[in-house]
């Protein structure tokens, strides 16, 4: 029966990823070996290697050479997840050892150890293993990763997506879309290809680790918890879940609904640094004390827009919108919101770590970026501090440019101008152009 098992394993993975043993013309790379058991745990290696399940790949790739030592393949991906060091070194000279007497992609593999990264030269070595073997599934995909722009990888993924037919051995396929779609601001297509990802491969901890990392970037603690959780749950050793879990617990979240004092008291006073936010007064929708503070620094919710769903709460604190100011912010708000000029005794600072849902730059009091005379003007933020100046004149000479990366002027020539200072992970909303 065991046996049984291990051949059907080897048919079925050497489907996902093209390297039928049944194929001497064909110029795979040849991870292959003649030991059953060994060749079952290269397959099953390379199956958790692409879907990034590093943990189990390395026990596996491990578990190969004790079966048969003289593998190249297991000793090139264990060179790959091992640290610098001795042990990586040793992979890398048994690989250039065991290849010699391989096929010409296989040594165009073992070549990338001296291959530096940058200016595409990995990817010129790929292009070169794919023009010798274009149908191989791993080299397709590794030419895909190393093209070098977010469209060009898309485009070649999608047509590899394509070719594969959407089946389990394409789940490594869906998760890298779904990565780079994100990272390019394509946050609705990302997701949905996260979703595919878990239809196909429904057993894997990695697609719930990565849908888990969509919503923590989402500022989503509720679901990334409930994905990061599921991952766990079906490998305990995954470090990425085990990780981002405690990163959570250190976040400091409250659970249970997000209309609770306390979930309110988090998601606003987090909107500066800790050492503000543990003495500062916080707001309700009603302008009334949640907590008092000391330090004369005030927290609330700051979107004008209003809940999305106001009988569960603010969906998460980016929603929110909360702005952590102190007192001539505070003055400086009022007057904004009552379209009066603001009357301040001095620059006031406010802080919104979580950012906002978007502004058209400017013009004051734009709720939606189709309402915007000029969309381009529209950004969505990331964290970052603000400057209300008393005298808006003072910051006349900063750029408006919000793609800058440096402090810019939001509502300039309004009596509203105030200096916008981003701070890390400013554009994960809104790429930066």
């Amino acid at each position: 029966m065991k046996k049984i098992l291990v051949i059907g394993l080897i048919a079925l993975i050497a489907v996902g990823c093209n390297q039928s043993p049944t194929s001497p013309a064909k110029k795979y790379i040849e991870w292959r070996s003649d030991n059953e058991i060994a060749d079952a745990m290269v397959m099953k290696g390379l199956f958790h290697f692409v879907n990034i399940e590093q943990e189990i790949a390395y026990t596996y790739f491990k578990g190969s050479l004790d079966h048969d030592s003289t593998l190249f393949g297991s000793h090139v991906v264990l060179a790959w997840l091992t640290p610098e060091g001795d042990e990586r070194k040793m992979h890398q000279d048994k690989a250039r050892e065991l290849v010699k007497d391989k096929n010409e992609t296989s040594k165009l593999l073992v070549s990338l150890f001296d291959v530096p990264p940058g200016e595409g030269k990995r990817h010129a070595v790929w292009a070169k293993m794919h023009e010798i073997e274009p149908d191989g599934g791993f080299i397709h995909w590794r030419y895909a990763l190393t093209k070098p722009t977010p469209e060009e990888r898309i485009s070649e993924l999608e047509t590899l997506l394509a070719k594969e037919n959407h089946t389990l051995g394409t789940g490594h396929i869906l998760n890298n879309l779904g990565y780079i779609n994100y990272a390019v601001g394509n946050k609705s297509k990302a997701k949905s290809y996260f979703d595919e990802y878990i239809k196909v491969y429904p057993t894997g901890p990695n697609p719930y680790d990565s849908m888990g990392e969509y919503y923590y970037n989402e500022k989503d603690y509720d679901n990334a918890l409930v994905y990061y959780n599921k991952s766990v749950e079906l490998f305990p050793g995954s470090s990425s879940g085990v990780n981002m879990i405690k990163e959570m617990d250190k976040s400091g979240e409250p659970s249970g609904s997000h209309t609770s004092s306390e979930w309110q008291i988090w998601a606003y006073s987090t909107a500066a640094p800790s050492y503000i936010a543990e003495n500062a007064t916080v707001l309700n929708g009603n302008m009334e004390p949640l907590r008092e503070g000391t330090n004369g620094w005030t927290c609330l919710a700051a979107n004008p827009r209003g809940m999305s769903d106001p009988e569960n709460g603010w969906e998460n604190p980016h929603e929110a919108m909360p702005v952590c100011a102190d007192g001539e912010s505070m003055k400086w708000m009022q007057g904004f919101m009552s379209g009066t000029i603001p009357e301040m005794d001095h620059d006031g600072f406010a802080w919104m770590l979580h950012g906002d849902m978007g502004e058209d730059n400017s013009t004051p009091m734009v709720m939606a970026k189709d309402d915007a005379k000029d969309p381009s003007q529209w950004i969505e933020s990331g964290p970052h501090l603000m400057l209300m100046p008393k005298d808006p004149k003072t910051i006349e000479g900063h750029t408006s440019d919000f793609n800058s990366g440096s402090p810019y002027v939001m509502f300039g020539g309004t009596p509203y101008a105030h200096l916008m200072i981003p701070v890390s992970d400013y554009y994960q909303y809104q790429p930066r152009q």
